[in-house]
């Protein structure tokens, strides 16, 4: 709730709007049809989509539509923001230009960038560290910066090796997505040269 009240202040717009302008306009030319659009893809209801699926842990693995999806409205700034391929190599392009949009224009400095990809405090087993809204490890003496989430039926990956340029994104529509997320990625970091 601080959070959805600090983006409406800030942006002068309320709810998902207001996340839409901060978030992403900033990183691309953004005008009226593409906020629209993408409060679109937020409300689903206007929009086709790949739905969610779960998989009960029995035996004969049956497979269910995920529904509903259990975010409040509140929650959205959290968890709410419903993505695509192109929409998040776009904030990894962003990250790895640091800070720059694709027109050039400078949104965030290089060393808040850097900061956010630094380790700020020792993590779990899902990384060595985290940094500010990412997970942090090394891969073969390279640095890989990711963020993984999901929402009911929805499992998510975004990886950047900053070093080499290097941006991936895995999107599975299950509840075991992450099991395919380890995999693929690992295969794809290790051809990646």
């Amino acid at each position: 709730d601080a959070l959805s009240a600090l983006i409406a202040y800030e942006s002068r717009h309320h709810g998902e709007h207001g996340l839409y302008r901060i978030v992403f306009a900033g990183l691309g030319e953004c005008d009226d049809r593409q906020v629209q659009a993408a409060l679109r893809r937020m409300y689903l209801r206007f929009h086709r989509f790949v739905v969610g699926h779960t998989s009960p842990f029995d035996d004969d693995g049956t497979l269910q539509v995920a529904r509903p999806w259990p975010l409040a409205r509140a929650a959205n700034p959290m968890g709410g923001l419903v993505s695509c391929v192109p929409d998040l190599l776009r904030y990894a392009r962003f990250h790895l230009m640091g800070g720059k949009a694709e027109d050039g224009q400078q949104i965030l400095s290089p060393e808040s960038i850097r900061v956010m990809h630094a380790a700020l405090a020792p993590a779990g087993n899902f990384a060595d560290s985290v940094g500010v809204a990412w997970m942090l490890r090394t891969l073969n003496g390279a640095q890989v910066v990711g963020h993984s989430g999901g929402t009911l039926g929805q499992q998510t990956t975004l990886k950047l090796l900053p070093e080499h340029n290097y941006a991936q994104v895995i999107l599975t529509n299950a509840s075991r997505g992450a099991e395919l997320h380890g995999w693929l990625s690992a295969v794809l970091i290790d051809e990646h040269p």
